[in-house]
């Protein structure tokens, strides 16, 4: 049998007890421990909030991770299907700028653009649909290989892009286009990075 004297007062107050196997000396002191014992409880109480609440948090950023790249997707097939429309208008204007001296596109070159437009969209499209299926399945049970490879897929797109296009003086393309996706993918991943780490953790 475990015996409590007023000297045990620190280890209670920081310790779950099981009341069956602990004789308590002083009557005064047992009251305490009663009260100590409900407060545990509500202290529990409050962790499985604040679980809850961690956990809400994550279901809201996974889902944003997931919508993102199904806009992205959506983007995809405009790249492939309308390159030349409106919603390209300011980067194709500034890709005359860079490349052709502000001069139109002749129909040999507008031909070869359609064509890279076409592949790159394609990619575009197969990229993100890899990522919502990632998103949606290993990602939202927090496991740490789909965090990972969310990262090294966007940065690994994001670097050797945006480095060829600064290179080539395409600075817009960057701007206009890759910044915007790092922004609305990377987000997610940056809120959800606890979530992980707290599994890491657990185990």
């Amino acid at each position: 049998m475990t015996i409590i004297t007023n000297e045990w007062v620190p280890y209670v107050l920081c310790r779950d007890v099981d009341l069956s196997r602990l004789y308590i000396e002083n009557q005064s002191f047992r009251n305490s421990f009663v009260i100590i014992t409900n407060g545990q409880a509500a202290q529990r109480k409050l962790i499985e909030n604040i679980s809850m609440m961690n956990e809400k948090r994550f279901r809201f950023w996974q889902k944003w991770l997931t919508y993102a790249n199904i806009m992205t997707i959506g983007v995809g097939l405009l790249v492939a299907f309308a390159g030349n429309s409106i919603f390209f208008e300011i980067h194709n204007h500034y890709t005359k700028e860079v490349f052709l001296n502000g001069s139109e596109f002749e129909p040999n070159i507008l031909e070869l653009k359609n064509w890279l437009f076409g592949i790159i969209g394609g990619t575009i499209v197969g990229f993100h649909i890899l990522m919502v299926m990632i998103s949606e399945n290993a990602f939202k049970k927090k496991e740490m290989w789909a965090y990972s490879a969310m990262w090294y897929g966007l940065l690994s797109w994001f670097l050797i892009d945006s480095g060829i296009s600064i290179y080539y003086g395409a600075v817009h393309n960057v701007i206009l286009i890759n910044i915007v996706a790092l922004i609305l993918i990377g987000i997610p991943l940056v809120m959800t990075r606890k979530a992980f780490e707290s599994k890491v953790r657990k185990r």
